[in-house]
């Protein structure tokens, strides 16, 4: 069996997923208490050359920005409910399986996997000591019922891929596919399709969501504002800025977009 962190795959034919943005995935954290809701990047200025201008630029600052929140956002936090649009905010609060890159997918709630039986059997290793935003550990029995979950959406047509699944024990899931399309399903596992939420609160998931994303939901007021908090039980938590910041729903901008605010930075991943 080979070890797979494997090239960047597309759905076939090349094309994107329905909805999906350029893969530069927005905000992944910032600040204590934020909402990522733009495809942006956000960089805390780095120590430059001794005789370089000082920046102007404040990582405490607050960037306002406008989110059609009722024709983008599902309206739900729960997988099987989600629209391609509501994924820029859902997947700050539930860490996907794996993770995309320029060039390679990465690992994210799975470290590692390896492909074996002719690319139609994906074993997958999760990763050491990973909790839950409510401290409970993820296991293997999370993921299988995560994606059993989420299988039954119409929109998640990759899981269909899915013959049979087992957990040998609470850190290994084993994916056997009903054809040999190993590349695909890890390319999935990036989006919706792969997110991860504790088996226990899978029932509340649609207004109580709890996953290991690197933000919790704190307040979401409907039409109006989505406000993330700092999960301090993220796996890379400390890569993230602490300083505090707020999303606050500021009525409509000109083009009928809830505006808010959130403090500047990034979490590096």
């Amino acid at each position: 069996m080979k070890l797979h962190q494997g090239p960047r795959m597309k759905e076939p034919g090349g094309r994107r997923r329905p909805g999906q943005r350029p893969r530069g995935r927005g905000l992944v954290a910032v600040g204590a208490a934020v909402a990522v809701l733009a495809p942006v990047a956000l960089t805390v200025p780095t120590a430059g050359p001794a005789n370089a201008a000082p920046s102007n630029i404040d990582p405490n600052g607050v960037l306002k920005y406008g989110y059609d929140l009722n024709n983008e956002f599902s309206n739900s936090f729960d997988t099987t409910g989600l629209n391609d649009c509501s994924y820029t905010v859902t997947q700050n609060i539930s860490q996907s399986m794996t993770a995309p890159g320029n060039f390679a997918i990465s690992g994210g709630v799975a470290q590692s996997w390896t492909v074996s039986n002719n690319s139609s059997t994906i074993t997958f290793h999760i990763r050491p000591g990973m909790v839950f935003s409510n401290g409970a550990p993820v296991t293997s029995q999370d993921v299988e019922a995560s994606l059993n979950h989420t299988k039954s959406s119409p929109l998640r047509s990759s899981l269909t891929a899915i013959d049979t699944m087992s957990t040998p024990d609470a850190q290994t899931l084993v994916v056997n596919l009903n054809r040999p399309t190993a590349g695909d399903f890890l390319w999935a596992m990036t989006y919706i399709d792969g997110m991860v939420m504790p088996a226990a609160n899978i029932s509340t998931a649609a207004n109580q969501p709890i996953g290991a994303g690197p933000y919790t939901l704190k307040t979401y007021k409907q039409g109006s504002s989505i406000i993330l908090t700092k999960n301090p039980k993220y796996w890379n938590s400390a890569a993230c800025l602490s300083s505090i910041a707020s999303l606050l729903g500021a009525g409509r901008g000109p083009a009928g977009n809830a505006v808010g605010s959130m403090s500047s930075g990034r979490c590096r991943e």
